[in-house]
């Protein structure tokens, strides 16, 4: 995973989708969550497109709003995730930890910022 999240810095200019993908498949154990998903949160790209459109939902909401007026079960029961709710849990807490580690990285700091065009 490392070396693919310093291509995507380096090589590919997609640091924040590789870190919102890391964030989601560190704490995702199985497929099995993908199959329970609402068919509208389901990407054609694939199951990591999916991924990463929840993420950047989710993201894009929490950073639209006050820190402490963002309400994940809300989003959830809003957006029909209340069957991963747990796991987009855990996920945020990971992005917020490899967000800090890249913010605080002169080289990366950057790079960690950029998404693809394709998302």
């Amino acid at each position: 995973m490392s070396k693919a999240v310093l291509a995507a810095l380096e090589n590919y200019h997609c640091g924040r989708d590789l870190i919102c993908l890391s964030s989601i498949l560190s704490v995702l154990n199985t497929t099995n969550v993908l199959k329970s998903l609402p068919q509208n949160m389901k990407s054609s790209g694939g199951d990591f497109m999916t991924l990463l459109n929840i993420m950047n939902d989710v993201l894009l909401v929490k950073q639209s709003v006050p820190t402490d007026q963002f309400d994940l079960d809300r989003f959830c029961k809003t957006t029909g995730l209340d069957c991963i709710r747990h796991i987009i849990k855990q996920a945020l807490d990971r992005y917020t930890s490899l967000e800090k580690a890249f913010h605080s990285s002169s080289n990366y700091r950057q790079e960690a910022q950029m998404r693809s065009g394709n998302s």
